[in-house]
């Protein structure tokens, strides 16, 4: 039996999808029966609200961890690829201008 990293993973992404899918076949059997007795709880989602029902949060990133990943971005391509950040830089400067 292969039991590589990947393996594994794979392994452990369907287990956790298929508990997902009886959670929500749970939820929606309780809705059914519940709803007939409070008209209160218009969706699965008010009965029995889960983490992967909420978007992800999003990303906030202030204006100082921008500039600096910037200029990290900038300092890499400089180095890994020289005329693509010469290219960048004209471009960059005539937008700025």
């Amino acid at each position: 039996m292969d039991t590589t990293p990947r393996w594994l993973a794979a392994r452990y992404a369907k287990w956790a999808e298929c508990q997902r899918t009886t959670w929500e076949q749970t939820r929606i059997i309780s809705w059914w029966m519940v709803k007939t007795v409070d008209s209160k709880i218009r969706s699965p989602h008010d009965l029995m609200p889960f983490e992967w029902d909420e978007p992800p949060p999003a990303m906030v990133f202030d204006e100082e961890s921008s500039k600096k990943f910037d200029q990290e971005a900038d300092e890499f391509l400089k180095k890994v690829n020289p005329k693509a950040y010469e290219a960048y830089i004209k471009g960059k400067n005539a937008n700025n201008s």
